[in-house]
């Protein structure tokens, strides 16, 4: 009978918004993939840099260009993808490995469910699969040193699912959430869990007389440290790990591990629950999203270790932070951090300054919510094409000179369903809370030049909000895009229901639609 764990947990950074085997087996089929101008998705998850290759994991599956974003590829809807989401990304030596996931309904409740890796060895022309390693329910003892621990055994895909991905040159080691830190020597082939210190301890090593569950916290019983969420290798020795219990550390390829916590240390991390871990080539330093776990003294911030973990320095207190990226500059490097409140950036005036607002220079499209999962940098020779993935917005890019602080050329990737051809419009998202986002409107002029005028009514046809007046478009682009904040023309957000936008176009028929606000 299949059995369910319900992983109860206060993890206020871990938040999914789509967003594995008993038997191991390997798989491939060459996927029919699907061109298209944008991402799949607008939840965009991690942005992965290779050479001249964006990889994009989203909330609707895995994205690919390989011209800077001028094209992109989808593989959502194909055999090996499927519908599910994408959690990481991760390239090492030509590979490129995806981790999939969905919610799936336990007991009435969204749960995050692993369906474990996709591996290509051809920059994503074909695939083999990995199913999300599974024990058997016998497997509840496991060897380290001389001990024989008590442990878990893994015998679902809920709450195990892939979080995080590293490859040593002689394994594949993943950070299964509830299903712990994991292994594999053979490609994926089989794994083998990997122990970590216990809450209560600071360090472990294989000589040392232990005797502890080797599990993930459930109620009274197991750990926060097996909570794995994060990791960062260095070199086939050093590595770094994260989990709802701080961050851990070997030197000597997962055998022994030091971990660093809030409470253990006189300058330590800001918070247990560990996002993501970045490795910064630049000054050889660390950085983690370290954001608040159990309450108490904790905060959401970065932290930054400079000496391998012995002192920690905090940055951006009381910001939820997701992600961080290094760009080059003529004299040294910026720093960039995906937070739910902006993206901050720091150069060498040790200021924060947050993104400036963000509108495509051609189509206007702007990215409205201040909430980002992810951001990286692609070098160029005289200029940096910085990436931000918002939580719900879409994908932004920034051309900018190598000189340039926030400033050059913008480009907004805003996925919807693709507008057919003549003159339409379609409303997104529908029903949509004014509180968190904007309305966006897109709508085509059926490529003549127009002077566009866009209203929102209320159900009984009386005027809310004039939204554009006698706007001029000159139909050189496929569709564009206007947005609506629900709010009417004295500045209050209006009440639930439905309401109603009409598009007027010069000498055309209006175009009207439907919309549902629901705070």
């Amino acid at each position: 009978m299949k059995k369910y764990f319900i992983l109860i947990l206060v993890l206020t950074s871990f938040s999914f918004a789509q967003q594995l085997p008993t038997e191991f087996k390997l798989g491939g089929n060459t996927l029919a993939k699907i061109n298209d101008a944008l991402p799949a998705s607008n939840n965009i998850e991690e942005i992965l840099i290779v050479g001249d290759t964006v990889w994009l994991a989203t909330g609707n599956g895995l994205s690919r260009s390989t011209d800077n974003g001028e094209n992109w590829t989808n593989y959502n809807g194909t055999d090996e993808f499927g519908s599910e989401s994408v959690a990481t990304v991760y390239h090492k030596n030509g590979i490129i490995y995806a981790a999939t996931w969905r919610n799936e309904d336990v007991l009435g409740t969204n749960v995050p469910t692993g369906s474990g890796l996709r591996i290509s060895n051809d920059g994503g022309g074909n695939w083999t699969r990995i199913n999300q390693p599974l024990d058997n329910e016998a497997d509840t003892l496991i060897a380290y040193g001389n001990n024989t621990l008590k442990t878990e055994a893994q015998i679902v895909e809920n709450e195990n699912f892939v979080r995080s991905i590293g490859v040593t040159s002689d394994a594949i080691w993943i950070a299964s959430f509830a299903g712990g830190l994991r292994k594999s020597a053979d490609n994926g082939l089989t794994w083998q869990k990997v122990i970590l210190p216990p809450d209560n301890l600071d360090s472990i090593s294989p000589d040392d007389n232990l005797d502890f569950f080797a599990g993930p916290k459930r109620g009274n019983r197991g750990h926060a440290n097996y909570i794995v969420t994060a990791i960062a290798v260095v070199d086939d020795n050093t590595i770094y790990v994260g989990t709802a219990g701080g961050i851990n550390k070997t030197t000597d390829g997962g055998e022994s591990w030091v971990k660093f916590s809030h409470t253990n240390q006189e300058n330590p991390i800001s918070g247990n629950a560990i996002w993501r871990i970045r490795y910064n080539e630049f000054d050889n330093s660390v950085w983690a999203a370290t954001n608040r776990q159990d309450g108490g003294t904790e905060f959401h911030a970065i932290s930054r270790t400079s000496n391998g973990g012995n002192t920690w320095e905090t940055l951006l207190p009381g910001d939820q932070v997701f992600d961080i990226a290094f760009v080059p500059t003529n004299s040294s490097f910026d720093v960039l951090v995906a937070t739910a409140n902006s993206v901050y950036r720091r150069g060498s005036s040790f200021s924060w300054i947050a993104n400036p607002d963000i509108v495509d220079n051609i189509s206007k499209i702007k990215i409205v919510s201040r909430s980002f999962r992810s951001v990286n940098v692609s070098p160029k020779n005289n200029s940096n094409l910085i990436w931000l993935g918002s939580s719900r917005d879409g994908l932004a890019r920034l051309d900018e000179p190598i000189s340039g602080f926030w400033s050059g050329t913008w480009r907004v990737y805003l996925s919807s369903d693709p507008l057919e051809s003549g003159i339409e419009a379609k409303a997104f998202p529908n029903p949509f809370s004014p509180e968190f986002t904007e309305l966006k409107i897109q709508y085509s002029t059926g490529q003549n030049t127009s002077d566009v005028t866009l209203r929102i009514f209320d159900f009984d046809m009386n005027l809310v909000k004039t939204v554009l007046q006698n706007a001029p478009r000159d139909g050189a682009l496929e569709s564009y895009t206007e947005f609506w904040n629900g709010r009417d023309e004295a500045g209050n957000i209006v009440p639930n229901g439905v309401y109603f936008y009409r598009i007027d176009l010069s000498s055309d028929e209006p175009v009207y639609g439907k919309i549902i606000v629901l705070r």
